[in-house]
């Protein structure tokens, strides 16, 4: 299985998480770590955090990072770290269908697991009002 390190600005990978254990349980959890990006925290600190992450869940398959937000600090970090692994994934964007999907998929590879997760959190994406109009009301 691919190792999966989830970061994210303060506490939203703790309630994502436990969104995945209403869904799916906690089998697949062992091979997932989060890291939370404190306020005060620098670049250099959360990067040394995520390579820990990394280094527990790594895998032959490699490891996929989702962070929640490009361009901000946990991805800034974490490409640091992926410009000299080349088995580390990054992908931006975390949602709740994304890691979902990559976790019903853990025994592809890190970089499928990176196609799968970005396809995933697009389609995740649906305007729902919209939705409905057209295929309920016929609008």
């Amino acid at each position: 299985m691919t190792g999966i390190v989830i970061v994210s600005h303060g506490k939203f990978v703790n309630g994502i998480l436990d969104s995945i254990r209403m869904l799916i349980g906690t089998d697949v959890l062992d091979k997932i770590e989060s890291v939370i990006l404190t306020e005060t925290e620098s670049v250099e600190g959360l990067t040394e955090r995520i390579k820990k992450a990394i280094e527990k869940v790594r895998d032959e398959k490699g490891v996929l990072v989702l962070v929640d937000l490009f361009g901000g600090t946990p991805s800034r970090a974490a490409s640091i770290i992926a410009l000299e692994n080349p088995d580390v994934q990054i992908v931006s964007g975390l949602n709740l269908p994304m890691l979902l999907q990559v976790l019903l998929n853990i025994d592809e590879d890190a970089r499928n697991l990176a196609k799968i997760a970005v396809e995933a959190g697009k389609e995740g994406i649906i305007d729902i009002g919209e939705k409905i109009r057209k295929e309920v009301l016929k609008k």
